[in-house]
Order: structure tokens, then sequence, then C-alpha cells
């Protein structure tokens, strides 16, 4: 079997006659029947990737992060922005912002609304800068254990 790449300027087709011996072929695409089963909204599908716990655990280490760095003057993370800001993160991947400037994005002329509609970008900055997964003061001596220490807990 040939494993060639071929680069190409135009997006992938699977209609292509080489997607025939593609070994993913033989599988048919879609949602898993979890997925299908539990997304009833948008809400839902999303929570089948960020669970409440994993969100439990990013907002507890995001705001030990922010009271560390900002004391009293960090106003705290919560549920909320969390979910706006994901949700900006998603949507700058649809809109395929990859390597566009966040401040593009929040731009009055050029922009999209919904970012400007959905937080602040000081505010979007501010959490990029403070989201955490773990415990930065704890991560060396965990990681003599456990080198995914970082991640371990989501």
């Amino acid at each position: 079997m040939n494993r060639q790449l071929t680069w190409s300027s135009l997006p992938y087709s699977s209609s292509s006659s080489s997607s025939s011996s593609s070994p993913s072929s033989s599988s048919p695409g879609g949602p898993t029947a979890h997925a299908a089963a539990h997304a009833r909204d948008i809400e839902s599908a999303f929570r089948l990737f960020v669970t409440p716990a994993i969100e439990r655990v990013v907002l507890d280490m995001t705001n030990l992060e922010g009271a560390r760095r900002y004391g009293d003057a960090w106003a705290g993370m919560d549920e909320t922005d969390l979910r706006a800001y994901t949700g900006l993160l998603i949507l700058a991947g649809a809109y395929k912002s990859r390597g566009e400037a966040a401040a593009s994005l929040w731009d009055a002329e050029s922009g999209r609304a919904v970012f400007c509609a959905t937080m602040p970008l000081k505010l979007f900055h501010l959490f990029s800068r403070m989201l955490r997964f773990d415990d930065r003061a704890t991560r060396a001596e965990r990681r003599v254990a456990d080198k995914l220490a970082a991640v371990c807990r989501v």
C-alpha cells in the first residue's frame, strides 16, 4: 500500500477514490451510540467533552492561580465565565481564526459581534493567562511520581 502524502490547497473530499482504501472507511462516521443517546441539546453535547468534574477542577485551579497573582483584585471565574470563554474558543475555531490576533475578533469594524457581546477582550486575555488544570505550586513534587501530573485530574 502506497502511504505517500499528497498536499493540496483544496479541502479533503471524502468522495475521492482513495477514501475507499483507507482503514477508517470500514467504520461508519458520525456520533457514537453513547453520544447520540446523551446529546439532546447544545449543553448536553458539550458535557460529553467537558464533564462537570473537569469543569470544577478547571474553575478551582484557575481561581487559585488568579487569587495568587491578583489577591483580592481577582473577581474569580464561575461556570458561566468558563462556558463563555470555552464557547469563544470554539467559535474562533469555527470561524477558522487560527493565527488571527484575538484583538481582530473583537474589532468594532471587522470583528464579529458575538465576541464583544460575550465578554470584553481584556477579560478574555485575563482568563487565558489564568486558566489552569492543576495547582502550579505543587506540580513539581507531583511530577516525581506522575509525569502527567499537570493534567491527570482532567
